[in-house]
């Protein structure tokens, strides 16, 4: 038994959801999901009580590697499902900050450009379905170091793990540094700082 997976998903004012065999589309103000049910488990929409269920399929007579499988893909689809509905409703958000001196970012069109200490600007394409406030100047406080300017960037889409990979994928462009802070990372990412040499030196 799922503790997760029995509990059924609400559907929202203004949400609908279709099931055509193994294929569930959610739509509501945001936009459209699809998601593929995994053929271990069985959905239905119960549009009387608004609300959609999930349930192992032919539970009884699996092998037990089936039946582990089946008992982790229960609670899986049904967290699924609620972030579907949680995204055309809600939608997910993401923010970076961009640290450094000289570092920025611009949107022209469906590119993302980041200045991040290389010699020539980064031009990063934003995927379908995920969109970028226009960068904003930001600070942040670094211990040993002081406030520091910095670009902040927000992205948002429907899609909890495209939105999720999106950031990774631009923080991953310069990964902060342990000894200024400078890079870029996620809006109130902790960084553990190291000392330098001469810091060191100083302490010793």
């Amino acid at each position: 038994m799922s503790r997760i997976g029995k509990n059924p998903v609400p559907l929202p004012g203004g949400v609908r959801a279709v099931l055509e065999g193994q294929a569930l589309t959610v739509e509501g103000p945001n936009g459209k999901a699809p998601l593929a049910i995994h053929p271990l488990i069985s959905v239905s929409v119960d549009e009387a009580n608004r609300q959609i269920t999930v349930a192992p399929r032919d539970p009884k007579g699996r092998n037990p590697k089936e039946a582990r499988l089946q008992r982790s893909m229960w609670g899986t689809t049904r967290k699924l499902i609620a972030n579907m509905v949680e995204g055309v409703t809600q939608g997910y958000t993401r923010e970076v900050q961009i640290v450094g001196v000289g570092y920025a970012a611009r949107v022209e069109e469906s590119t993302l450009f980041i200045r991040c200490g290389y010699s020539h600007e980064i031009a990063t394409p934003i995927p379908d379905g995920i969109t970028v406030d226009p960068p904003r100047p930001d600070s942040l406080m670094i211990t040993g170091v002081g406030q520091l300017p910095c670009t902040a960037l927000t992205f948002r889409g429907i899609d909890k793990q495209q939105v999720g990979q999106f950031a990774a994928s631009v923080r991953r462009l310069r990964p902060p540094e342990p000894y200024k802070g400078k890079g870029i990372r996620y809006m109130g990412e902790e960084v553990k700082r190291k000392a330098g040499k001469a810091l060191a030196a100083g302490t010793a």
